[in-house]
């Protein structure tokens, strides 16, 4: 499942489409199931690195839906106002969908897409939103979609036409690994001059982001020791050029008339 739809050379402008809202969620909701959040379940958030901080920021909450107890995560639009839910199965249960939607039925939105406005230099691409909270936490810009592995929009990928990496963290099991690099070609396919990196969490360091930090992972691990550029251009490997350069490369074809060359190309 997925959305890969690609656009051809013409110009087109994507617009991001709102999420269908069905039994409307108000804020006194959010607040409502924030407060009824056990004791037992905020520690089992802080134990997976999402602290109490993080826990009142995001107001997480908890509360009974399709007759089961689940996690709340609101989910918001790029202006603060709430969406729908995310739902996160409840960790006493194993049994049952881990994840789903309340109002069920809305489409799959692009979570912590803000870090993206004025943003012309990197993002991480991670798998849930308690990852991209934790990333956010330890000051890097981070997006995930609400949807899976699987899910990720063509109006989102154009989202990201002005940055000049992109890091794809996500599970290191079977699906994260495909989902990793089928964005990473479909990425490399849309904007070829974007470096891509693949970020390869070692098994020792657990199998996501937040298992990650627990086995005491560093940002430069993610940034550097456990990231490869997999498609792009990679920009590192190139020096700035001087007109010097510039003068010695054009030689090739037009020997003289150095300065009018120079000017021309430039």
């Amino acid at each position: 499942p997925g959305d890969y739809e690609i656009a051809g050379h013409e110009k087109v402008i994507f617009e991001p489409r709102a999420t269908t809202k069905k039994n409307t969620i108000e804020e006194k909701d959010v607040l409502k199931y924030h407060k009824a959040l056990p004791k037992v379940i905020s520690a089992y958030l802080i134990n997976r690195w999402i602290t109490e901080a993080i826990i009142n920021e995001k107001k997480l909450g908890y509360g009974t839906f399709h007759g089961q107890a689940w996690i709340t995560i609101p989910i918001r639009d790029r202006d603060g106002e709430i969406l729908f839910f995310k739902l996160r199965r409840s960790p006493e249960r194993e049994e049952g969908n881990k994840y789903m939607f309340y109002p069920s039925g809305n489409e799959a939105w692009l979570y912590g897409q803000n870090c993206l406005i004025d943003n012309d230099d990197y993002v991480f691409i991670c798998e849930g939103e308690f990852d991209q909270m934790i990333l956010e936490r330890e000051w890097l810009p981070a997006i995930t979609s609400t949807g899976w592995a699987g899910t990720f929009k063509s109006d989102w990928i154009e989202l990201l036409k002005d940055l000049k990496t992109v890091f794809i963290a996500f599970d290191n099991d079977e699906a994260g690994v495909l989902g990793a690099n089928k964005l990473a070609n479909t990425l490399n396919a849309r904007f070829p001059y974007l470096e891509i990196k693949i970020v390869m969490l070692p098994p020792e360091k657990g199998k996501d982001i937040s298992e990650y930090f627990l086995h005491d992972g560093t940002i430069d691990g993610l940034v550097s020791i456990y990231s490869e550029t997999t498609l792009g251009v990679k920009t590192d490997e190139f020096a700035p050029m001087g007109i010097t350069d510039i003068q010695e490369v054009l030689s090739l074809t037009i020997r003289e008339d150095n300065i009018n060359k120079v000017v021309v190309f430039l």
